[in-house]
Order: structure tokens, then sequence, then C-alpha cells
């Protein structure tokens, strides 16, 4: 049984919630296909949470359409990946085109991942990432397009100094806002009763790998309100911990 989770909450400090999550579910050729995205917008104010939201608003588009078509042709890896680059320019573009329209600056981050016949897809822009939980531990799928994990990639910091740096918050990617994009894509293969967690930067900052693990850890979720108690609770330890940002949790587990 599939069962899925989201959860968002505008934090402690900022005004606005420019988080934005997604869940889709269809089934085809006797399997679930399951969509799991975040949108982390960003902007002042408002700015933030409209792109966000435009991000949202056409990825559901992508699967109530495009993905249909696929399912027809056949989910290959490299149809999945085209597919999903031209929603993504789609996205930027309309962003684009909106900050234009209105003389602002706004953009967003983009992490997802298109679960279908025990395969996986990610797709990624920004900090916002995916991890996947088996009864073995946690892996983290996406790789940061920020300042501090070009630092880290290059030697010149731990992951650990990334955690505090006070460049964290530079993304060298977004949606909306570069001139070009060059979204990452992981593939792969899960089993029954793996989790998958999808998540903004907002949710990372203040717990730590290993808590998320035990949290999420796939043999001891049992349904879907308890999958849903532990999501609220670690967005809540998150802001007891005074996280500032927006925070946003979205789990499946298969």
């Amino acid at each position: 049984m599939l069962i899925t989770s989201k959860v968002t909450d505008v934090g402690i400090k900022k005004p606005v919630n420019q988080d934005a999550p997604i869940i889709k579910k269809a089934y085809a050729d006797g399997a679930d296909v399951v969509f799991l995205g975040v949108c982390d917008g960003m902007g002042g104010l408002s700015n933030g949470e409209r792109a966000s939201a435009e991000g949202i608003k056409l990825l559901n588009e992508w699967f109530e359409n495009d993905l249909k078509k696929l399912v027809y042709r056949g989910l290959t890896n490299e149809r999945v990946e085209e597919s999903l680059r031209k929603c993504l320019q789609r996205i930027h573009e309309s962003i684009k085109k909106d900050a234009d329209n209105f003389g602002v600056d706004c953009g967003t981050t983009l992490s997802a991942i298109l679960l279908y016949n025990g395969r996986y897809a990610t797709v990624n822009i920004g900090d916002s990432r995916v991890y996947r939980l088996t009864p073995d531990g946690l892996t983290l799928l996406t790789h940061d397009h920020s300042l501090v994990q070009q630092m880290v990639d290059n030697g010149e910091i731990t992951p650990e100094e990334a955690k505090t740096h006070k460049k964290r918050s530079i993304l060298l990617q977004a949606l909306g806002v570069s001139e070009e994009i060059f979204p990452d894509f992981t593939f792969g293969t899960y089993d029954l009763d793996d989790v998958f967690l999808v998540c903004s930067d907002g949710f990372r900052h203040k717990i730590e790998e290993n808590e998320i693990y035990s949290l999420f850890n796939p043999l001891s979720i049992t349904d879907k309100e308890d999958l849903t108690e532990r999501a609220i609770y670690a967005v809540d330890v998150n802001k007891t911990r005074a996280e500032k940002d927006n925070i946003t949790v979205v789990v499946a587990k298969m």
C-alpha cells in the first residue's frame, strides 16, 4: 500500500510561506505512479510565493498531460528526462516573463522525484533536496546548486562548516533567475517499503540526517496517520530550534 504525506509551515519569522509542495498519484500498467516535489520561492514577500506557485501549477499540468502521454509511449529514463527538462524550461520562462511584466525579482528552487514501476527519477535545481531511506540507511539523491556546496566540492570548506557559513543562502541556479538552467537528474530502482523524502532547505538546517532517518525509518512507519504525525513532529523540531525559513517536507512510503 502506498502512503504519502506533506506538511508545509510558514515558520517562526517570515510573514508568508514561499514554499509549495506537490503530491500526484496515478495508476498505470498495474502499478502506482507517484510524483513528489517542493518549490521554494525567493523574492520579496509575495514574489517568491508567486514563483513557487507557478512552478507547482506547471508541474501539475505536466503530470496530468505530458506524463500521461509518456505512460502510453513507455516510461524510459530518457523520455522522462527529456519531458521534465522541457517542463522546467517552461517554468523558468514563465517566471521570468512574470517578473519582467511586474518589474520584480523572483525565482524558485525545484526538487522532485517520479516513482514508477520500481524505478525513480529525480530532478533538481537549487538547494531543496530528495532523500531515499531504506532499512540500510539514508541516501541524498540530489546535489545542491549553492555556493557553499561548490566550496565543499572544491575542498575549501567542510560539510559541517557549510551548515553555518554566512553565504549558505547564495544559490548558483534557480528557476526564473538564472540566464540558463542546468537541472540535475538521477535515476535508480527502489524496493517495497522504501521511503522517499523531498524537502525545502528550511527543513534540514536544524535537523541532522541521523534524526531524519530515525523519524522516517521505513521499518517503523505503520500507516498514513503515523507518517503525517512524524512529518509534523519534524517540522515542529525545526521551529523549536529557531529555524527562520519556511519549512516543507513531502514523504512517500512505497
